[in-house]
C-alpha cells in the first residue's frame, strides 16, 4: 500500500525526524511546512510536482531529482543556495526569508509565480520568464531589475532594494 500513497501532509506535527519517508516512492505532494526538522531526502520522489518545507531548519535542499516540480515552497529556512535549473517544470518558486545571495531561474520559463524576497540576492535575471505574473523580491540587494520581457505582470513588489531606476512601461497589466 505504501506505493500507492501520493499525498502527505505533515504541517505542524512537530516531526522532528522524517527517517522512512524514502519509502513513499510515488508521492506527487510532500507537505511538511513547521516542522523542527533539519534534514529531507526526497531524492527518491521522481514523481514529486508539489513540495512545501516552510519554516522548517532546513539547510540544504537538492531538487535536482525531482524534475516533475510544479511548486516549491520553502520559505523562512536557512538555505543559502537554492539550485532549481533542472526544474523545467517549475510554476511557483517561493523561498522568501533565507540567506540566498543569489538565484538563477534562467531555465525556469514556465514559472508563473516567483517570491525570493527577504534573501541576499544582487542579481535577478528574469528575462526568460515571460510567462511570470507575480514578483516579490523585496528585501534584497538588487540594484537593477529588467521587467520588460515580462508582459503579463500583474503583480511586483521590489521596495527596499537598491534599485536607482526601474522601467515598468511595458508592464500594462500591473495592479500592484
Amino acid at each position: 500500500e505504501i506505493d500507492t500513497i501520493r499525498l502527505m501532509d505533515c504541517k505542524s506535527q512537530w516531526i522532528r525526524s522524517l527517517k522512512g519517508i524514502e519509502y513513499f516512492v510515488a508521492l506527487t505532494d510532500l507537505d511538511v511546512s513547521e516542522n523542527p526538522i533539519s534534514t529531507l531526502d526526497h531524492s527518491r520522489f521522481l514523481s514529486l510536482k508539489r513540495l512545501n518545507c516552510n519554516e522548517t531548519q532546513i539547510k540544504l535542499l537538492d531538487v535536482s531529482h525531482n524534475e516533475s516540480l510544479t511548486e516549491l515552497k520553502c520559505d523562512h529556512n536557512k538555505l543559502s543556495f537554492l539550485n532549481v535549473s533542472k526544474n523545467l517544470s517549475l510554476r511557483k518558486l517561493h523561498c522568501r526569508r533565507n540567506s540566498l545571495r543569489a538565484l538563477d531561474v534562467t531555465n525556469n520559463t514556465a514559472l508563473t509565480e516567483l517570491s525570493c524576497e527577504g534573501n541576499h540576492i544582487s542579481s535577478l535575471d528574469v528575462s526568460k520568464n515571460v510567462a511570470l505574473k507575480y514578483l516579490t523580491c523585496r528585501n534584497n540587494k538588487l540594484s537593477a531589475l529588467d521587467v520588460s520581457k515580462n508582459k503579463g505582470l500583474t503583480v511586483l513588489t521590489c521596495s527596499s532594494n537598491q534599485l536607482a531606476v526601474l522601467d515598468v512601461s511595458e508592464n500594462e497589466g500591473l495592479v500592484m
